[in-house]
């Protein structure tokens, strides 16, 4: 994957724009080709670069299996296995024509010659030792130049992280000392919308589809060298609507321009007053309207060109920015937006004179905006600007976009995570850099970009996802969402993926019908019966969500079977482990800990402070958990990791040995 970055960059000259023409052209084959597969796919298996796609994820996924079944210490496949259905597949929630299938070697052969076949993917991708992995100020350094964070507020953001490190730190002995314990109420509610996410999942690809017509809008983007000075010298897009606009520019003697079209994008004459004008596409004459939303964000079936950023033309728009001019009316302001205009007044209607007055305010001083953490509109872009290096044609687009007041949320928030993941997904990050950039996201990030299956904040978790070194650190990510983007994250990467035994510490609801959320109650069921002190605390048992929990209901021996715990129903509990002080006689058994992470993603080498990753393996503390593991493997066979085929074996095998000892005694 790096040698063909690196191939891409080369041949493109590193020009995003050429970049994002042939991410357009060749579509969802280029993710996996350049190294990030991390995501969901919507396939058509009628299209021969969808074919190679699948193809090239079925290597990923199938290479992904064979190492993680090989380091398995109860033989090949016995223990390891983090996938959604129990087949080490990294493949997830997949459906074809409408339909729920299981994506394996045997269904694709052969591959179907046509069909719709969507899924998410997940390919396990894990930090090496000699991986570089960015540091707090190159981070924070990166989210200034993406316009994401102020430029004076670089300081507070290394403290925050800082700080956040030292927390993150104090809790990787699995003492019970946590950052984020999950409540209990929110617990309920991912619960409840994990189970409206695999409810709803055959009308995802409709519903990712209308969101995609929201995303396609935006002003043109036309590139001019002396309309790019003023954005890098202001940092700010005028938009106007037609009823103010025709005002003004009659005032400058000009033609109404209400009526032009794409063809006439040109550039207009010079005004007296110094203010050049450039116009966008007019709606179309058979765009639809929706009630309550704005038209541009619902233009369904209506011709429109994109340009090489990706996105569309929008309707009654006109930019508006300062000529190098002296004298020119002073832009700082929201120039144009005049409330007391009154809303019934025609493209014809005469000059007031409290426009004129109007007008002639607009030439005197403006006081500078001040930059907001949260916003990323015009205010935040100009404050960056001013003191910036000039902006490559890419960047330029992208700043144009933000500070556009008319680009509708959907597509601002999509464009925001397009050059997120751009600037960091072949890189590698810690958690509390992705924790910050989900907060600096937030005001544009949690638009839905379904109704069921997340937000732009829950694409940017799981496409950063197997960039992350220390998921061991993960809850301060999920504390920085909401339950419904929990939950979406859960169902996208999976529990497995996300859970760590070493801080099981919080609140649950776990679907005992879907594999996955079993293997994390085994593990609960595990730590609670050999960690003292009363550790699962509010349990709930219920058959189904809509009816009452079970009265008086406790864990009982078949719970500790494979047999006896049930193959459905709602569990619920909240964890505890005396907070890492004994409380209520709570305390951590460590080897226990250590050895159930055996079961998940997270791997007992990787749980160390970042100064250890630079050690030879030498001098790292000897890993734990495999030997107590193998130490009681029984509980595994039978139990954790069971196989009946193996446990059987085992069993036997014991028998023959005690009998063989009993033999020996009597002689």
């Amino acid at each position: 994957a790096v040698d063909d970055r690196k191939l891409v960059n080369k041949v493109l000259q590193n020009n995003k724009l050429e970049i994002v023409r042939l991410k357009r052209e060749l579509g969802s084959v280029l993710r996996p080709i350049l190294g990030n597969a991390d995501g969901y796919y919507s396939l058509d298996l009628s299209q021969p670069m969808d074919r190679v796609c699948l193809d090239r994820l079925l290597e990923v996924s199938s290479t992904t299996a064979h190492l993680r079944s090989s380091k398995s210490k109860l033989g090949y496949g016995g223990v390891g296995d983090c996938s959604q259905k129990g087949n080490w597949s990294c493949f997830r929630n997949e459906w074809f024509n409408g339909k729920p299938i299981t994506v394996s070697s045997e269904f694709l052969s052969p591959m179907p010659k046509s069909g719709k076949l969507e899924f998410d993917f997940l390919s396990e991708r894990r930090c090496g030792k000699d991986d570089f992995v960015l540091s707090d100020l190159r981070v924070v350094t990166t989210l200034i130049g993406l316009f994401q964070l102020p430029s004076k507020e670089r300081t507070d953001a290394l403290s925050r992280l800082e700080q956040t490190k030292k927390q993150c730190d104090g809790t990787l002995n699995g003492d019970a000392k946590t950052v984020y314990e999950r409540p209990m109420d929110v617990a309920k509610e991912v619960g409840m919308f994990m189970e409206e996410f695999y409810a709803n999942l055959h009308c995802r690809a409709e519903q990712l589809e209308r969101n995609r017509l929201n995303e396609a809008v935006k002003v043109t983007l036309k590139i001019d060298e002396k309309l790019d000075s003023l954005t890098a010298k202001y940092g700010k897009v005028y938009v106007l609507n037609r009823r103010n606009a025709h005002k003004f520019l009659k005032v400058q003697s000009l033609s109404t321009v209400v009526n032009l079209t794409e063809m006439h994008r040109e550039k207009l004459m010079r005004m007296n007053r110094g203010v050049r004008a450039a116009v966008v596409n007019p709606k179309p004459a058979n765009a639809v309207q929706d009630s309550g939303v704005p038209t541009a964000m619902k233009l369904r079936n209506a011709s429109s060109s994109q340009d090489d950023f990706g996105v569309n033309t929008a309707d009654e728009i006109l930019i508006i920015e300062e000529a190098v001019q002296e004298g020119a009316l002073n832009m700082k302001s929201s120039l144009l937006f005049d409330d007391n205009l009154d809303e019934q007044q025609g493209v014809d209607s005469p000059i007031t004179e409290h426009d004129m007055d109007w007008l002639q305010q607009q030439d005197e001083p403006q006081e500078e905006p001040t930059g907001s953490t949260k916003g990323m509109g015009d205010e935040l872009v100009g404050q960056q600007l001013a003191d910036s290096k000039p902006l490559d044609e890419w960047m330029l687009r992208y700043v144009r976009l933000l500070a556009s007041p008319n680009v509708p949320p959907n597509a601002r928030a999509a464009k925001v995570l397009d050059v997120l993941v751009e600037a960091f997904e072949h890189s590698f990050i810690m958690c509390r850099h992705l924790e910050l950039m989900c907060d600096l996201f937030q005001e544009l990030g949690v638009t839905l970009t379904s109704e069921f299956f997340g937000t732009y904040r829950v694409e940017l978790v799981v496409t950063l996802f197997g960039c992350l070194v220390d998921l061991h650190n993960l809850e301060i990510v999920l504390r920085a969402l909401t339950a419904f983007e929990t939950a979406c994250v859960l169902c996208r990467v999976g529990w497995l993926h996300v859970y760590n035994p070493m801080k099981p510490q919080g609140a649950y609801e776990l679907d005992l019908s879907r594999h996955e959320e079993r293997q994390v109650l085994k593990t609960l069921t595990i730590l609670a019966t050999h960690e003292p002190g009363d550790s699962l605390q509010d349990m709930s048992f219920r058959w189904e969500r809509n009816m009452p929990p079970m009265p008086g209901f406790e864990l009982t021996v078949p719970w500790m079977t494979e047999e006896g715990l049930p193959r459905n129903g709602l569990f619920n509990a909240y964890f505890y482990a005396g907070e890492g002080k004994g409380l209520k006689g709570c305390r951590p058994v460590i080897k226990w800990r250590k050895s159930l992470m055996q079961m998940v993603l997270i791997d007992e080498e990787e749980v160390c402070e970042e100064s250890c990753r630079d050690q030879p393996d030498t001098q790292r503390p000897e890993p734990v958990g495999e030997a107590f593991m193998l130490a009681n493997i029984a509980l595994w066979y039978g139990y954790l990791a069971y196989n009946a085929v193996e446990y059987k074996l085992y069993l036997e095998a014991k028998a023959a040995k005690e009998k063989k000892n009993r033999r020996g005694r009597r002689k």
